[in-house]
């Protein structure tokens, strides 16, 4: 058997691609389709090609020619020009460049309206009708039940695949009271015997979250997709200082440092304050392995991103989500990561 903590699951947005929510790079291209001619959203086209000109040249002038855009550095962008005057560095810096002056219309009026519809376009991107689509998820339930231990997994998806899928019988932990639907971080701490099948972390928030700032900044799950659901989408600071975020980046990084194995499905490696809690995992324990589960992976870019030389730690397995999750035991896990079973002390010694 397993023992317990020696395993930690995390999922990117990959995971659920074949459930036909857009991945971040497939979110640019919607927005693409948007910006044409005679499209709802063609008012912006001048000034999305502003911004993206000018921190693709801002990439290269720093030596930075392997970074990506993508929608959260766009919009990432959006918010920062719209709240410039919060920055401390604000009286330090000159004159907006003048062509985004000239693209972003009278007083900038487009910056924040460009901000605001993108935001509200996500809610409908990583909703979907049938969530069948998204069945695949129910092995992991599965793999639990192999496993035999509560099983912590932390995503960076707002979307309810999970959720949808959980069979019957299994019980899914997502720090919700039954009675007050308010979040408590107690509830990721059952007593021994009482402990649920999953234990989940949505570490940016989830499109069926609300937040009650005048009944104490709590944050709450509602039947339905509120106006403004609670996400962390678009900001350069991804650990907020309110719970539950503060509290899931804690987990995070207590429980990276006690597992023996880090799974990772379906995540892009471009989260810095992500990679950074791995990264301290990896050079904390020289034997702790972290497998990454994506169609073509490059593993030379992964420990890039990581931020270390780990090739000896990191591990790679060349699959779309919904097919590894068809084969993944604990016996297949063991041999990808290339857990020594030598001796009576393994922890997985038990379980071939």
């Amino acid at each position: 058997m397993l023992r317990n903590n020696d395993l930690i699951i995390l999922l990117g947005a990959g995971c659920s691609r074949k459930a036909e929510i857009p991945t971040s790079d497939m979110m640019l291209t919607n927005v693409h389709g948007f910006l044409e001619p005679g499209k709802e959203w063609h008012k912006y086209h001048a000034l999305y090609c502003c911004l993206r000109g000018l921190i693709l040249h801002s990439d290269a002038m720093q030596g930075k020619f392997n970074e990506s855009f993508n929608i959260e550095r766009l919009v990432i962008s959006l918010g920062e020009i719209e709240n410039r005057k919060a920055n401390f560095l604000n009286p330090f810096v000159g004159a907006l460049h003048a062509d985004l002056l000239k693209a972003a219309g009278e007083n900038l009026q487009l910056i924040g309206e460009f901000r605001q519809v993108i935001v509200k376009q996500l809610r409908e991107w990583v909703q979907i009708g049938d969530y069948r689509k998204a069945d695949y998820y129910r092995r992991l339930f599965e793999f639990q039940s192999s496993y035999n231990q509560p099983l912590r997994i932390f995503t960076l998806n707002y979307d309810l695949c999970l959720e949808k899928n959980q069979p019957s019988g299994k019980t899914l932990e997502r720090g919700f009271d039954e009675t007050t639907r308010e979040w408590n971080a107690n509830r990721f701490a059952s007593e021994n015997g009482d402990a649920p099948s999953i234990y989940y972390y949505k570490m940016h928030g989830s499109i069926d979250w609300e937040r009650d700032i005048k009944r104490g900044n709590v944050v709450k799950e509602v039947d339905n997709t509120p106006s403004e659901p609670d996400l962390i989408f678009g900001t350069t600071h991804k650990l907020y200082p309110n719970d539950p975020y503060l509290f899931y980046a804690y987990e995070f990084r207590q429980y990276s440092l006690l597992a023996k194995v880090i799974l990772i499905i379906g995540y892009s490696f471009s989260d810095d304050h992500i990679n950074r809690i791995l990264r301290q995992a990896l050079e904390n324990d020289n034997n702790r392995k972290l497998v990454a589960v994506m169609p073509n992976p490059n593993l030379d870019g992964i420990c890039l991103r990581i931020g270390g030389s780990f090739k000896s730690q990191v591990l790679v397995e060349d699959a779309k989500a919904e097919n590894y999750l068809d084969t993944l035991t604990p016996e297949n896990l063991i041999k990808s990561a290339g857990i020594r079973l030598d001796n009576d002390s393994d922890p997985f010694a038990s379980a071939v």
